[in-house]
């Protein structure tokens, strides 16, 4: 790949001085065509600056654009160090972009911007001497001025007509004074006209008025010292006409200004000017009607005077017009001469192109693919700024919330302690990106920076280890000759530097703890308020390197996945309409993997339909080479030979499984997996999700059986292991298998069995894993391997495993959906075996004979909906963990022997419709964690059962949960007769689902049990023997509730300082007061009355002086208190019935707390010694029907007290009460 580097003629010094020019405002200025490139390179340039921490100046495409460009832009371009000028076809037709690169190369040339031109779609050379298209687009805009021209300035012809007669009038003048005259016309003719605006301040108005003056000063003066610097010889021309012709265009151009601007001029200011613009001095009338020549000092003092006083006139009038109405003063350019100015434009903007095209730039038709070209161009411009923010990437999709997600772990503004941040994930999922991300973004936040790249690499280098130390130390010191000896006083000196600096360090791509010791040695060797962030594939790392918090990088979503890629692909955000298809299978192909999309898209990029389909084909079987890779760097970092076996199995045969399954089968192949498996999950090879399945991302998948591939390309008998259908069947049929194959697996579908001869495996001495599905063998089974450690056999077509099958080595039989009626004929001693799982066997009728399978750990025989017996050589399995019989429907029962194994943890009977008891023998089980019993027969439970010790979790009898959570039920049931199970206050369905409870003459004890459970109770009612006992039963009862709030009041103050409320922890000492009003019973018409005249009150008055309804209106009763109880007899109202009540609550609630703080709500009744009790959603929840029942227990002479329950922080200073009465039906 070629490209053009930019110039680097200039000297570092020069920029790092440049630099720090607080006066400049932006790093980059940006000067493009809009239609030709805003929308493809120009917006993805912009991107990649911004991402690298780069300030940028690009103008909006709303701007309304004229024919000059605004003062704004100027601006910018003066404020900014460097300017970016994208070339393109049709740059040269704007006169916009041309006026920017005129004002680009004059800061160029006066202040020393740098300007670096990039040519898209455009050669150097085209735009050097205007050629090609685009020096069509050049004559395109000049024509276009010239058509302007001539229709707006139709008096510039007479105007030009008459300058010319007057400079062609020679007589006895000489050729080059002619010459010099009209050169002086046609530039004093071409000074701006100034026209007054209302829009800024005087100050700016002063400044732009001087320097216009000025101007205008510099050009009369130059035309009037042509005209009059004559020598002092007579001259053989008659200058009256000449010098009137002077005086008039100056005396024109002067008028045209003050008409536009009189209209905000005073009255004395206009005939100021009209004098002074239309009345020469007396002198100078004279001297002119007098004088054939005008040759002497004296004239040319006379019309500097003249001018002068012109400019003086002119200059108060517009100060006193600016400072009247506060106006702003913009520029015009009025045309003279309408050839001249198009010469000069052309003259300017050729100049500034040839010399622009002339600065060494980028020539992105040079490059791969237009990103390489931003890269590069990025990595020039943070060079020339001398900057150290990073290059992020051309398109960061899905970069800034992961960045968000990172810096809130960060807590910078929280927290002045030293955090070390890991960042852990696979290869190419986008680690090193979000990193340089979080660099650029807040590393100027700290007194000094560092990122250490590719420190995987340069570790293993020569004096490696010292030069990242070096780095460090420059990157935060910036000293140039700070060197290190060696690791150990690299470690002293780095320490001493970096311990009283608030520094932000990156160490990436980290692979061993003691690049963290020498590189970040501990929190003490950084200043408060430090932050160290590691990258790396391997988490373990990150544990023994003592890391505070740890991000685990996630893939990118679908949404995510198809932009990235599309951006490479396409150029474009979304696929093309043909590739929509075919983009998604990339999409799914790459799995979320960043590096995948951006390799697969810029390979596919400009490929036609049938390409791409032939490439996908292709990554079916051969992976792509560049994701490979990187991937392999995890594989091949893996510290021996059989952590890689372990990887390479996982790989082609055991994604999906359960891990204990797996680190069972691989420990009989002598791999120890189990601390293997730990290894790969570490390093981000392998992944375990919360079911316990091991699984594998599919690029990694692929890259592991790549590797097997590549180590016997041709040679598929070869192979370690077989896995790709066709490969399989070429072996099998041609029956070539060798000592080689260690692994092999033919899935096929269940409709196309197929039939495989016992002989092709003769040759396979060392098979370790066999697995099948839609496959019959047809032969002696004795040519399968005795090394076989692994038989899963979807589809097992034979009714029993035929007793030349013997396999003494086997840890592992499952045989699912299989044809057996029973495993074997005759017992077999398989001392290994340590699985066996017979589910969906639908003809199974009996398990096997236990006997001889003293170390079976798992037994599954899920869905045998034929088994109806359960042989009792159970017992003998000593060591089994895991026993399932689920949904095994025609199963009556278990044999008695079962209870007495003592190592199961997990027994599943669920779907078991037939079994309906258990027996007390349940607690012999000393190990039983797990009990799932539902969707049987079973209408007890075991007594026993509660005096386990060991249970966890159980499902049974409608009763789910944890046991600590679940007994107190169970016990309620076998206490309260009144609790059926079809009670409809007796129902549970969860942890948490409590809905009622009825406890009918309960003691102290049996209340004190249950007030634990209260929070989980939607009501709860207590029918208690004595007044003393209701008394006993309320204190109980409301001290549980208070407890209860105060540790989730405590808990929701946590949260919410944690989630940095900042105005809850500014305003902690403010508090509100407030009211609640809620309603017990049914709606009528007296309740909405009653409740509107109590809001009326509320919002007409403040709530200490809130006067409430009384009980002097006739339907309704009232009861007030101060604090949270009030306490009443029910009257006896003839002729009315209790119909609702309706209770009021001014309470005290800190600012800071939203919710209205009830959380319950009992209403105890003295004369029936009964307590009812209401947890607070529920009053919302309850029907008309179940208030009714509420009331229905209250009758008239009955003291009744009602008490609510508020947080504990909460001061409830008065309840009212309101009973509102109906009349009874008089029939």
């Amino acid at each position: 790949m070629s490209s053009s580097r930019y110039d680097s003629d200039l000297h570092d010094d020069f920029f790092r001085e440049w630099y720090q020019d607080d006066n400049r405002k932006y790093d980059v200025f940006m000067s493009f065509r809009g239609k030709d490139t805003r929308a493809s390179f120009t917006s993805h340039l912009y991107a990649a600056l911004k991402n690298a921490g780069i300030t940028v100046f690009k103008d909006d495409e709303t701007l309304s654009r004229g024919k000059h460009i605004s003062h704004s832009l100027r601006l910018g371009i003066e404020q900014s160090r460097i300017s970016v000028v994208v070339f393109s076809r049709n740059y040269a037709e704007s006169r916009w972009c041309l006026q920017e690169l005129e004002k680009i190369m004059e800061c160029h040339r006066t202040t020393g911007q740098v300007v670096l031109p990039v040519f898209y779609d455009v050669d150097p050379s085209q735009v050097r001497h205007q050629k090609s298209h685009f020096g069509k687009a050049f004559e395109k805009l000049l024509n276009t001025i010239l058509k302007e021209i001539g229709d707006k300035w139709p008096q510039v012809v007479g105007w030009r007509e008459a300058l010319h007669k007057a400079t062609h009038n020679q007589r006895c003048w000489k050729n080059s004074h002619v010459n010099l005259w009209r050169k002086g016309l046609c530039e004093a003719g071409g000074v701006p006209v100034v026209v007054v605006f209302s829009s800024s301040g005087e100050t700016e108005i002063a400044n732009e008025i001087s320097l216009i003056l000025k101007h205008w000063r510099e050009a009369l003066c130059k035309a009037a010292g042509i005209v009059l610097n004559c020598s002092p010889q007579p001259q053989l021309r008659s200058q009256h006409n000449g010098y009137l012709t002077v005086c008039n265009c100056i005396k024109t151009a002067v008028t045209v200004a003050s008409a536009a601007f009189s209209c905000n001029c005073s009255p004395q200011y206009k005939d100021c000017l009209t004098r002074r613009n239309h009345h020469s001095p007396p002198e100078m009338s004279a001297t002119i009607s007098g004088s054939a020549v005008l040759n002497s000092s004296v004239e040319m003092e006379m019309a500097n005077n003249e001018i002068d006083d012109l400019i003086q006139s002119w200059k108060d009038a517009l100060h006193k017009a600016a400072g009247i109405s506060g106006v702003a003063v913009l520029n015009h350019r009025g045309e003279m001469d309408t050839s001249n100015e198009i010469n000069q434009f052309v003259k300017r903007w050729t100049e500034a192109l040839r010399e622009a095209a002339s600065i060494s730039g980028v020539v992105v038709q040079n490059f791969k693919n237009e990103s390489e070209a931003i890269k590069h161009i990025v990595e020039n411009v943070t060079h020339l700024l001398d900057k150290t923010e990073l290059f992020v990437a051309n398109n960061p999709v899905g970069v800034e919330h992961r960045v968000q997600e990172m810096i809130q772990l960060l807590d910078q503004k929280q927290s002045n302690d030293v955090l070390l941040l890991g960042m852990w994930g696979m290869g190419g999922i986008g680690k090193t990106t979000i990193a340089k991300a979080i660099y650029n973004r807040i590393g100027r936040n700290f007194d000094g920076r560092s990122f250490l790249a590719h420190i995987r690499e340069d570790w293993g280098q020569d004096s490696g280890q010292v030069y990242l130390q070096e780095q460090l130390l420059f990157d935060i010191d910036k000293e140039t000759n700070a060197k290190i000896r060696n690791v150990e006083s690299g470690k002293i000196i780095l320490k001493e530097r970096l311990r009283h600096k608030r520094v932000l360090l990156i160490l990436d791509d980290v692979n061993e703890l003691d690049q963290m010791n020498i590189l970040c040695g501990s929190h003490e060797w950084f200043g408060p308020g430090s932050r160290i962030i590691i990258t790396t594939r391997d988490i373990s790392i990150l544990r023994r390197g003592g890391v505070d918090k740890v991000y685990k990088m996630k893939g990118m979503n679908e949404v995510e996945s198809i932009e990235l890629f599309c951006w490479h692909a396409f150029k474009q955000a979304s696929p093309r309409e043909d590739f929509i298809d075919l983009s998604r299978n990339v999409v799914v192909y790459s799995g979320g993997l960043p590096l995948a999309l951006e390799v697969l898209g810029s390979y596919l990029f400009d490929m036609k339909v049938t390409e791409w389909e032939s490439v996908l084909e292709k990554l079916k079987r051969i992976p792509n080479d560049q994701v490979q890779k990187k991937l392999k760097i995890s594989y091949y970092g893996l510290s021996d030979d059989t952590e890689r076996e372990i990887f390479l199995d996982i790989a082609c045969f055991f994604i999906g499984m359960d891990r204990f399954d797996v680190i069972r089968i691989l420990n009989g192949c002598g791999l120890f997996a189990e601390i293997g498996i730990f290894v790969l999950v570490e390093r981000s090879l392998v992944s375990v999700d919360d079911k316990n399945k091991l699984g594998m991302h599919d690029l990694l998948r692929d890259m592991g059986r790549e590797i097997i591939r590549e180590k016997s390309p041709k040679e598929l008998e070869e192979r370690s292991r077989l896995w790709f259908r066709d490969d399989v069947l070429d072996v099998l049929s041609k029956e070539t298998g060798t000592k080689a194959i260690e692994g092999l697996a033919l899935k096929l579908p269940k409709a196309n069995t197929e039939k495989v001869r016992t002989k092709a495996f003769k040759k396979m001495k060392k098979l370790r894993l066999l697995q099948l599905a839609g496959v019959e063998l047809v032969g002696d089974f004795e040519y399968i391997s005795k090394d076989l450690r692994w038989l899963c056999w979807h589809g097992f077509p034979l009714t029993c495993i035929p007793r030349n099958f013997y396999q003494g080595s086997l840890v592992s039989i499952q045989l699912e959906n299989s044809n057996i009626t029973i495993l074997w004929k005759e017992a077999q001693l398989m001392e290994k075996l340590k699985i066996l799982i017979l589910s969906h066997s639908h003809y199974l009728t009996h398990t096997p004979d236990f006997s001889n399978l003293p170390n079976l750990e798992k037994l599954e025989l899920i869905d045998c909906p034929r088994l109806c017996e359960v042989s009792d050589t159970i017992v003998h399995l000593n060591k089994v963990l895991l026993i399932s019989f689920q949904d095994c429907i025609r199963l009556r029962k278990l044999p008695r022997s079962i209870y007495k194994l003592k190592s199961l943890k997990t027994l599943i009977l669920s779907g078991c419709l037939k079994i309906d008891k258990l027996e007390e023998d349940l607690e012999q089980m000393e190990s039983l964690t797990t009990l799932v019993a539902d969707k049987t027969a079973i209408t007890r439970v075991p007594v026993s059962i509660v005096r386990s010790k060991s249970i966890g979790y159980i499902s049974l009898c409608g009763y789910e949960g944890l046991s600590h959570d679940v007994f107190p039920s169970i016990i309620w049931s076998w206490m309260s007769p009144m609790n059926s199970l079809s009670s409809r206050n007796q129902t549970f369905t969860g942890i948490s689902s409590l809905v009622s409870l009825d406890v009918p003459n309960t003691s102290s004890n049996h209340l004190s049990y249950i007030s634990k459970d209260l929070p989980k109770l939607q009501s709860l009612w207590v029918e208690c023997g004595s007044e003393l006992q209701l008394s006993r039963d309320v204190t109980s009862i409301l001290d549980a509730l208070y407890a209860t709030h105060s540790e989730k009041l405590e808990s929701t103050t946590s949260q919410m300082y944690n989630m940095k409320c900042n105005n809850v922890v500014s305003n902690s000492g403010s508090n509100s007061l407030r009211s609640l009003l809620f309603q017990i019973g049914m709606s009528c018409e007296i309740t909405h009355i009653l409740r509107q005249r109590i809001l009326q009150n509320m919002t007409t008055s403040d709530h200490q002086a809130c006067l409430l309804p009384d009980d002097s209106y006739p339907d309704w009763l009232a009861f007030k208190s101060e604090g949270s109880s009030v306490t009443f007899e029910i009257p006896q109202v003839n002729g009315h019935y209790l119909k609702t009540m309706m209770c009021h609550i001014h309470y005290c609630s800190p600012d800071n707390i939203t919710s209205d703080g009830l959380k319950n709500l009992l209403v105890i009744n003295h004369t029936k010694a009964t307590i009812q009790l209401y947890k607070r959603d529920s009053l919302d929840a309850f029907e008309d029907e179940e208030w009714q029942r509420v009331l229905s227990k209250i009758e008239p002479g009955n003291k009744v007290q009602i008490v609510v329950v508020f947080w504990s922080i909460l001061k409830v200073n008065k309840t009212t009460i309101y009973l509102i009465y109906k009349p009874m039906d008089k029939k």
